[in-house]
């Protein structure tokens, strides 16, 4: 069965992450969410390599990925602000998300695909509109859904991999909430029996307000001014580069994570305490599900790891949006049946 190739988007604050499927081929994408503007690079092979990942919009040149982060000079990831999607750096992002998968699928017409991304829980209502009208804008012809970003963690254990539902186990018929842990902000979500509970919807400061304090933290012990790509790097490698020397900072990171771990259940509380004991589980997701994982477990035991790490979300809109394309096959194929038969 031929499905409608699917492109799932997960434009983060500090990575982005895709995952496309078509033509019984998936793969998934990852790459910086940095943008700065383009330059001129005088050295033939570096200038090719970051051609790949120049996008024009508004008649202005940007660098995106890893070449923004080696050829720019951003002190910070992109977006850090509500009205990001209306910046012309998501645009930069977005496109080049599509350019990439373009390169790995040069068959594939996004225009001809099912695109699915999202927003976070506390700005779904207000930009959804805006983000529809945008998306097909940059991809006239596509069939476009948004999705409230805490709701993706939960499609992914409600959907196979392929896009069915697993009959052995109807996940729709449980109750679920969802922490799902981003850069930009906290996501916090409840489905009851495959409903959405808005009373229960909300988002805080993701692990940005980790990475800030690390940064701090790390400033005042070398005693040098550490940028928030810096920390970032810092949170995931352990270490940080003084002079020529790997420094430990386990102890600094271990601060911060617990610091930031207790201003995240003192908000997921207010949302789930009064559900938590009766849900069949509390689903921690996202890039960041570690760093605060072992605390929400020690406060609600029904909590567990998302299986797909930075990927959750993407995984999430991948399976959904593969769902979807099997309705339109089997709405397609009625209908033609339909006209064969008249």
């Amino acid at each position: 069965m031929d499905l409608q190739p699917v492109i799932a988007l997960d434009i983060g604050h500090s990575a982005c992450k895709v995952i496309a499927c078509a033509n019984g081929r998936r793969e998934r994408l990852l790459f910086p969410s940095v943008v700065t503007s383009a330059v001129e690079i005088a050295e033939d092979s570096a200038a090719a390599d970051a051609l790949r990942e120049t996008i024009e919009v508004g008649g202005r040149r940007f660098f995106f990925g890893d070449t923004a982060v080696v050829q720019g000079v951003a002190e910070a990831e992109s977006g850090m602000a509500e009205n990001w999607i209306s910046h012309p750096h998501h645009q930069v992002l977005l496109l080049g998300a599509l350019r990439k998968v373009k390169q790995a699928f040069q068959d594939l017409d996004p225009s001809k695909a099912i695109l699915v991304l999202g927003l976070p829980a506390q700005y779904y209502s207000a930009q959804r509109n805006t983000l529809l009208s945008s998306m097909r804008n940059l991809v006239p012809g596509a069939q476009v859904v948004v999705l409230p970003q805490p709701l993706a963690p939960y499609l992914a254990i409600q959907y196979a991999i392929d896009g069915r539902e697993d009959r052995a186990r109807p996940v729709a018929a449980e109750s679920w909430a969802v922490l799902e842990v981003g850069h930009f902000t906290l996501d916090v979500c409840l489905i009851a029996e495959s409903k959405w509970v808005e009373r229960a919807k909300g988002s805080c400061a993701g692990a940005y307000r980790l990475v800030e304090a690390l940064a701090a933290k790390l400033s005042q012990r070398i005693g040098s001014s550490v940028s928030m790509l810096e920390a970032q790097r810092a949170l995931a490698s352990g270490y940080v580069r003084v002079f020529g020397r790997k420094e430990d900072i386990a102890e600094d990171l271990a601060a911060a994570r617990r610091e930031y771990a207790e201003e995240v259940l003192e908000f997921a509380a207010m949302k789930l305490d009064r559900d938590a004991r009766s849900l069949d589980g509390i689903l921690v997701a996202g890039g960041g599900a570690q760093l605060i994982y072992d605390r929400v477990r020690d406060r609600w035991p029904n909590a567990t790891l998302a299986a797909h790490g930075r990927f959750d979300v993407a995984e999430g809109y991948a399976r959904s949006g593969l769902a979807l394309a099997r309705d339109n096959h089997v709405r397609l194929a009625r209908k033609a049946t339909a006209g064969a038969s008249a």
